[in-house]
């Protein structure tokens, strides 16, 4: 006589049980993919050089402390025959309305050395040192600057760093911190593209 009362609880439990069992998981959101090749530049497009200064792409990347910009080019050397009084790589940038640049230089008087600035108009101010890598192996010229060095400019995670866009010259270097005297531009490249600061990138900061 007491058939119906477990039956009742039997399917109860099924159904109770089946909810439980039926529930999926929330999906994590998806990361968002890394940052990459924000410049590209045609090789052998350059006006000299077919190596160190022939420009083929480059990034930017930011952490919470440091900024790196990376020029490739087609053949990275501390050196070159057609341009033996020196060479400077820049990147340019803008973040508001602020015109930025870091850049790394290499001559037979000062060896490697880096800096970073802003633009005034069409002149540039050098306002310190950077830290700055020719990488022969991956054909990168690196420079790292602090993201709070830059007087004129916040970059903090979230702010939107445009007006992307690279150089590569041959120049006679004066002693460090005396401006350098441009002989002959050789190759340049410029994007449309956008990074905001923070986000994920195949460039490592910092190295």
């Amino acid at each position: 006589m007491n058939v119906r009362p477990a039956l009742a609880l039997a399917l109860c439990a099924t159904v109770v049980g089946g909810g439980v069992a039926g529930a999926a998981p929330k999906a994590k959101p998806k990361a968002a993919p890394p940052v990459c090749n924000l410049l590209e530049d045609a090789k052998d497009d350059g006006a000299v050089d077919g190596g160190a200064l022939e420009i083929v792409g480059g990034d930017i990347a930011t952490s919470k402390k440091q900024l790196t910009a990376v020029i490739r080019v087609a053949k990275a050397s501390t050196s070159s025959t057609t341009a033996p009084t020196g060479l400077k790589w820049q990147m340019i940038f803008s973040v508001g309305d602020a015109n930025l640049f870091a850049s790394v230089l290499s001559d037979q008087l000062n060896g490697v050395t880096a800096n970073y600035g802003y633009f005034d108009g069409t002149s540039g101010n050098i306002e310190g040192t950077a830290t700055g890598v020719i990488d022969q192996a991956k054909n990168e010229i690196r420079v790292t600057v602090p993201t709070g060095a830059f007087s004129t400019a916040s970059i903090k995670p979230g702010v939107k760093i445009t007006k992307i866009g690279a150089s590569a010259v041959s120049v006679l270097q004066a002693p460090t911190g005396v401006a350098n005297l441009r002989v002959f531009s050789n190759d340049s490249a410029a994007t449309e593209k956008t990074y905001d600061a923070g986000a994920a990138s195949c460039v490592a900061v910092g190295t």
